[in-house]
């Protein structure tokens, strides 16, 4: 390209790498030349990514400047980003008088690949103005992508931002000089160009300063952690090092981690101390040693809102030596077994545009114009999903993007499933205005959706929203659900409405499902045969926080969820139990809707479950019902109501006992779902808590309840269902084997769920044994 065809040459006069090389030879002083070559940088790097460019010039100019010039494009081919590598005055340091008696130099930058780059450009141009003339000579351009965590959230990584970077004393952007003292932190801390891992320049600690008291010297930087990770997530830090010339054998300087509160206290801390007097690739300087790459784990603690890492020269003041750092990254630890595809909506077509389609996931609703793509704002590299709605109607104005996952390797049927993902949102102030994830399972049928629970957004707008997408942070959100009898595909829905009518924005990104291999022993307080999964509530995520906390299997609803809680402080077996705990004129709800196998039309089931509860004006409850295979309410409902206190009740929930329920109630026809609501009302001024635990539900089984004997016989009473046929047999004595008569058989069961038969035959001895068997 440009206005003079000789200029652009491809010469071998001189090369650094086999034998050719590109020039600009430009004696024209009214054209220029201009090479240029593009890359796509799908699959090689994304918005956000650092980029290491290097290569090796040559040139001798009538004046300042010619250059190398990187360029990048969007999808419309429109121009984001542009930086121009000028020469410095007019000949490079190796020219002599010719290209062929020159030397090259190698040159280096770094660059942040920019928001909406699908292209990269460079361009190896004759001019700043038309009229210079001279020589430029480039040879083994490369670029790649620095070696940083995905997702790294950490500030100037590769210390290639700030001021006076090339001298010892420059301060990268985002960090600080510390120290014993102001003289030893200034002279001990530095910026080194003498070795780097990325481009140019590294962070340095150059002690040679042996007072055992302020002899020290600490780079230190802070990053929020404010929509990056929160507590109790794991994070992977990684970096470059090498060090050398320790005053001793057991002299170390390290690498810190700290998390900070609100208040600035430190609440955390890890040392990442050196190992001996020298890393492994220390020779005898900075410039002619190798870097080493280190990393570590790291949990956030509680109460942490804010990270710091420090270089420091000491463990003990007096140590002296050297040590370096470079490509300094910390990222989220990547969730272990994750299983779901495009987690972080990086793949996918048109991604830039909010009409693109980030793959596996399809658009749906009433409103297919509301499901976007935005680069606004995302957790990790630079895309996320939403829903825009500003569509009123009542009936079709909500969107929904849908995705899929087989389930088939991945989980099975009565395995709990974590979920996490980061979210945001505004939604307009209304009665059930709210949006949701929603996770549906599906059968082999491919049509039936067999199991359903809703994530929904709680008031107007998510905790670190301030005004738009693009200044608001992420909240994590987590939860659990059960893999429903017969489920092969798992289904996750981001929906703009409860009903048609809210307006407002969904944001999600980096959607997570794994297995929880969690697998709690069964106690004794659960009955023999139990189907209800998660029956302690010791599956989920985040269990140990009441407000936020997700029992596998269950949702929360009501319209205070706030109510909606899991608790520590008593629980019948492990550590958690169930809890609602209601202090307005308001209510709150957990429920859940269990798809039933194997259980048939006329069928009891028995169910047991442990309760305690404190109230004032009226009473709290648990709910069984029934549904369809389609998810619509039928039948007869059985509430178990709660008021005042439990017995035993001692004025709080640490302090006092449960009371154990049962109860047992026949399956109507046309059945498909069990449906199971706790909530703290009946009436809306209900206030108080009442908390369950070791809830568990089987098919009947047949149980003796009684044997009566008057002049016509012994009455033998068990517990029946209507849906089944008994025997009722007789033994004189227990043996091995045990010889059993039976006394009648093909008995219906009666719907009184309870059967009693006569024996009026006399035995031998007026002794033996019964026993009930259903057919």
């Amino acid at each position: 390209a440009g206005g003079g065809s000789n200029i652009c040459q491809v010469i071998a006069d001189n090369s650094v790498s086999s034998s050719h090389s590109l020039a600009v030879v430009d004696d024209s002083a009214i054209d220029f030349g201009e090479w240029r070559s593009d890359v796509s940088l799908g699959g090689n790097a994304t918005n956000g990514d650092v980029l290491n460019v290097q290569w090796y010039e040559m040139y001798n100019l009538s004046a300042p400047d010619m250059r190398l010039t990187v360029q990048f494009f969007n999808a419309a081919t429109n121009l984001v980003g542009e930086t121009h590598f000028g020469t410095s005055g007019t000949s490079s340091a190796g020219w002599v008088s010719t290209i062929a008696n020159s030397t090259f130099t190698k040159r280096n930058a770094t660059l942040v690949v920019p928001t909406g780059a699908v292209t990269m450009r460079c361009a190896l141009v004759s001019g700043g103005g038309q009229d210079i003339t001279g020589v430029m000579v480039i040879d083994d351009l490369s670029v790649a992508r620095v070696n940083l965590l995905p997702g790294n959230f950490w500030v100037n990584s590769t210390f290639e931002s700030g001021s006076n970077l090339d001298q010892t004393n420059g301060t990268p952007t985002n960090w600080s000089r510390g120290g014993g003292a102001t003289a030893a932190a200034t002279n001990i801390c530095q910026v080194t160009t003498n070795n780097s891992v990325s481009a140019n320049h590294s962070l340095a600690v150059i002690d040679n300063n042996n007072n055992s008291v302020s002899g020290y010297g600490e780079w230190r930087s802070e990053v929020s952690l404010v929509g990056h990770a929160s507590p109790g997530d794991m994070l992977d830090i990684q970096w470059f090092e090498m060090y050398g010339d320790f005053s001793f054998s057991t002299a170390q300087m390290r690498v810190t981690v700290q998390f900070l509160n609100a208040s600035s206290n430190v609440v955390g801390e890890t040392h990442f101390t050196t190992s001996g007097t020298n890393s492994a690739g220390w020779v005898s300087t900075i410039a002619n040693s190798t870097f080493t790459k280190r990393n570590g784990p790291l949990l956030v603690p509680a109460t942490a809102v804010r990270m710091r890492c420090l270089l420091v020269s000491a463990g003990f003041p007096g140590i002296t030596g050297k040590m370096v750092i470079d490509d300094l990254s910390v990222a989220r630890a990547p969730v272990p077994g994750n299983f779901w595809v495009n987690s972080t909506f990086e793949l996918g077509t048109e991604l830039d545009q909010t009409n693109g389609t980030p793959a596996n996931w399809t658009r749906g609703g009433g409103d297919p114009t509301i499901d976007q793509v935005t680069t606004s704002n995302s957790v990790s590299l630079s895309h996320a999903l939403v829903v825009v709605d500003n569509n009123t109607d009542v009936d079709i104005g909500y969107g929904e993007w849908y995705s899929d996952v087989t389930l088939i390797g991945n989980a099975t049927n009565g395995q709990a499933l974590n979920l996490q993902w980061f979210e945001m949102y505004q939604v307009s102030v209304g009665s059930q205005h709210e949006m949701r994830l929603t996770v549906q399972f599906f059968n082999a049928t491919d049509v039936a959706n067999i199991g359903e629970t809703h994530f929904t957004t709680s008031g107007t707008s998510s905790a670190g929203w301030v005004s738009s997408i693009a200044d608001s942070t992420f909240t994590k959100r987590n939860g659990s659900v059960i893999v429903p009898t017969g489920a092969v595909r798992l289904r996750c829905l981001l929906v703009s409405g409860g009903s048609g009518a809210p307006t407002g924005v969904m944001v999600i990104d980096d959607l997570t499902v794994a297995l929880d291999s969690a697998a709690p022993t069964v106690p004794p307080t659960i009955l023999a045969g139990n189907f209800f999964p998660n029956p302690t509530f010791e599956v989920g995520s985040l269990l140990d926080d009441p407000a936020n906390a997700s029992p596998a299997g269950w949702t929360r609803g009501g319209n205070n969820t706030a109510s909606d809680q899991v608790t520590t402080s008593n629980s019948v077996s492990p550590t958690h139990a169930l809890s609602l705990v209601d202090d307005s004129f308001t209510y709150g709800e957990w429920y859940q809707y269990l798809t039933l196998s194997g259980v048939a039309t006329d069928d009891v089931l028995d169910v047991q479950w442990y309760r305690l509860y404190s109230t004032t004006n009226g009473n709290m409850r648990l709910t069984f019902g029934f549904r369809t295979a389609a998810g619509v309410s039928f039948g007869p409902e059985y509430n178990y109501e709660s008021g005042g206190d439990s017995p035993g009740w001692l004025g709080s929930v640490a302090g006092s006992p449960f009371e154990r329920v049962a109860s047992r109630f026949v399956v109507p026809d046309g059945t498909g779902q069990l449906s199971i609501k706790f909530a703290s009302g009946g009436a809306g001024d209900v206030t108080g808590l009442m908390v369950i635990d070791d809830l568990s539900v089987r098919i009947s089984k047949p149980v003796i309840t009684s044997v009566t004997a008057d002049i016509s016989g012994k009455t033998i009473t068990w517990l029946s269902m209507p849906s089944k046929l008994y025997t009722v047999q007789f033994a004189g004595a227990l043996g091995t084997p045990t010889v059993w008569t039976s006394l009648i058989t093909g008995l219906a069961g009666d719907l009184s769920l309870s059967n009693t038969y006569l024996d009026s035959v006399p035995h031998a001895g007026n002794t033996g044994f019964y026993r009930v068997v259903q057919e």
